[in-house]
């Protein structure tokens, strides 16, 4: 009996002045303060995190529990073991783990099976935010289906509602929308506005490369790219899935190269599959060459209005081009776009022309599908990437 009151006094005497402890030595259902059932700790507002030890001699489970009434309701919390990214709400044996106790009041640990021996629990609160939920793994939202807000208010444009996530992890599953519809995460882990809902607004730039349907590329962690050294032509939404008509305006990236024996070749772009010669372009241009102009892209049956290196040029420049097109989804006016494209001028390696356009498709329909193709009738090469995103 000495030996164990001694023991227990040296392990008192490790725990620092702001950390408490408590030996757990019989098991309940609940409790209401701190005892040979439960150490319940009070989490002041400053302090977003802690840290929870068990050690001792003892056979039993352990509960990791949180309250943000006070301690009237109690609920069990993920903790994440510093040595792991799986979350557990208990324990069987020693050991140490970190909480996230952002807007908790309470914090406790429970004996909640038969117990024999003595557990000496700790719980040590932090000012800093532990990592998600209690230590990594997965993202920052509780398991199960619910509403996770960001702001104070209930039922804004803060929140996003009606979340199912994957069972036994902090990860949003990809769609997994299912009531009250606010944001959806897509499969390359973005999100974008669901059907049915009010999407936020703001300016915000979401990447939609994988939400319509790619031809000609491959679309990884939210870029398509090209792979084989055949893809004359590169599309979203011609088959498959539209773009969705959710945004206010649509953003188009292209970083690549052309075949075609030639320094320079136009990328050809084509809204829903239009070729009857009713697109329309200007262009400045100036950098390395003289500067000038021209508005040689009138009724032409593509938005032939950026230019890419082609077999000729200096070897591994590659070009960027970067398509704005406002109020794409809307049936009122003809479509318009604003282009700005790097490229190599020559074949000499740092001749670099800036050349930016405006652009026009006589058409009031709204876009659903967007083609680029090799004006030179080459291919794009390998690694030739494109990015699609939409605009709130």
């Amino acid at each position: 009996m000495k030996r164990l009151a001694l023991a227990l006094l040296l392990a008192a005497m490790s725990v620092p002045a702001w950390a408490a402890s408590g030996t757990l030595t019989t098991s309940g259902s609940t409790c209401t303060a701190t005892g040979v059932t439960c150490l319940i700790v009070p989490m002041s507002q400053d302090k977003g995190a802690a840290g929870l030890t068990l050690s001792g001699t003892w056979t039993g489970t352990v509960t990791f529990e949180g309250s943000a009434d006070g301690g009237v309701t109690w609920t069990a919390i993920n903790a994440l073991p510093l040595n792991s990214t799986t979350a557990v709400t208990s324990s069987t044996g020693n050991g140490t783990w970190q909480v996230n106790a952002a807007g908790l009041t309470t914090l406790r640990m429970r004996a909640s099976a038969t117990m024999s021996g003595s557990a000496i629990a700790t719980i040590t609160p932090s000012f800093a935010s532990a990592r998600s939920n209690g230590g990594g793994g997965g993202g920052g939202l509780p398991t199960g289906t619910g509403v996770v807000r960001v702001d104070s208010s209930a039922g804004t444009a803060g929140e996003l509602s009606g979340f199912a996530t994957t069972s036994g992890s902090n990860v949003l599953s990809p769609g997994s929308v299912t009531s009250g519809k606010t944001l959806t995460i897509a499969s390359g882990g973005t999100l974008t506005c669901a059907a049915g809902s009010t999407c936020p607004s703001g300016g915000a730039m979401v990447n939609i490369t994988a939400t319509p349907t790619a031809a000609g590329c491959t679309v990884t962690s939210g870029a398509c790219t090209v792979s084989g050294g055949s893809t004359t032509t590169v599309s979203f939404g011609v088959t498959g899935t539209a773009i969705p008509g959710t945004y206010n305006a649509l953003k188009l990236v292209i970083v690549g190269r052309f075949s075609d024996t030639a320094t320079l070749e136009t990328a050809n772009l084509t809204f829903n599959s239009d070729t009857g010669g009713d697109y329309d372009c200007g262009r400045i241009y100036g950098g390395f060459s003289s500067i000038g102009n021209d508005n040689s892209v009138n009724g032409s049956a593509s938005m032939a209005c950026a230019f890419f290196p082609a077999a000729s040029a200096a070897a591994n420049y590659p070009s960027q081009a970067e398509f704005y097109i406002p109020l794409y989804a809307g049936t009122t006016f003809y479509k318009t776009a604003s282009i700005i494209n790097g490229v190599l001028a020559t074949n000499t390696a740092g001749q670099i022309n800036n050349e930016f356009s405006s652009a026009a498709w006589r058409s009031t329909s709204a876009i659903t599908s967007i083609t680029i193709t090799d004006g030179g009738g080459g291919h794009w090469l390998a690694g030739s990437t494109f990015y699609l995103y939409g605009i709130l």
